[in-house]
């Protein structure tokens, strides 16, 4: 694809535009919040919708499907009572649709070797927020572990020359929701809605547009 199409460069210049502005509000005045962290998702949702895709159909269906999910997830960590176990949830099912869009819709092999740093990483980002997680320790532990698998499976894709945006954005979410978990758990910190909404609005547009075969 070309990505100096007006189409591409419209949407993404409008989820970039509608980004920042949510970044901005979160310090500034949240109730714009409600305004711009969803409507960023919805651009990059209609840009795996809209632009030319070089995947097959099923794997444009399951990333659009994912998207979905992360929407709700994003409203529902949105809301005034903060329903973080439905977020929570949402967001797991996005991720296995992820998952499933990454290995179900290509045919190629995957090194377990390659899942065990992954495991790792996730095993020590658990073990160090599970004396703070209480009631979540069972939901949150199986999330870092879809999350882990959907970032290798990221990975094993771009490996088998099927795009490399795959593993850029699969990366980015995992980084994305360590530094949310640290915030929320272990130890909070200004800047960390700066990093996580970054990190989060580009790993999303990063797994849109690999739809694009990139």
């Amino acid at each position: 694809m070309n990505f100096d199409t007006p189409l591409f460069f419209v949407l993404s210049l409008a989820a970039c535009v509608s980004g920042v502005l949510h970044i901005y509000f979160e310090y500034h005045s949240a109730r714009f919040v409600y305004i711009f962290k969803p409507l960023t998702m919805l651009c990059i949702i209609a840009l795996a919708v809209m632009v030319p895709a070089a995947t097959p159909n099923n794997y444009r269906l399951l990333l659009i499907t994912g998207l979905v999910f992360s929407l709700a997830g994003d409203i529902f960590l949105m809301l005034p009572s903060e329903r973080f176990v439905h977020g929570l949830a949402s967001f797991l099912v996005a991720h296995l649709f992820y998952i499933a869009a990454f290995k179900f819709t290509a045919s190629y092999d995957v090194s377990l070797y390659l899942f065990l740093p992954y495991f790792a990483v996730s095993t020590c980002i658990f073990m160090i927020l599970r004396p703070h997680l209480g009631n979540l320790m069972l939901p949150v532990a199986v999330y870092i572990l879809i999350i882990s698998l959907m970032a290798w499976l990221g990975c094993e894709r771009w490996l088998a020359g099927l795009g490399i945006y795959t593993c850029i954005g699969a990366s980015l979410f995992m980084i994305s929701d360590a530094v949310l978990a640290f915030n929320k758990f272990k130890l909070p910190f200004r800047s960390a809605r700066f990093f996580v909404m970054t990190t989060y609005f580009l790993a999303q547009w990063f797994i849109a547009v690999s739809i694009t075969g990139m």
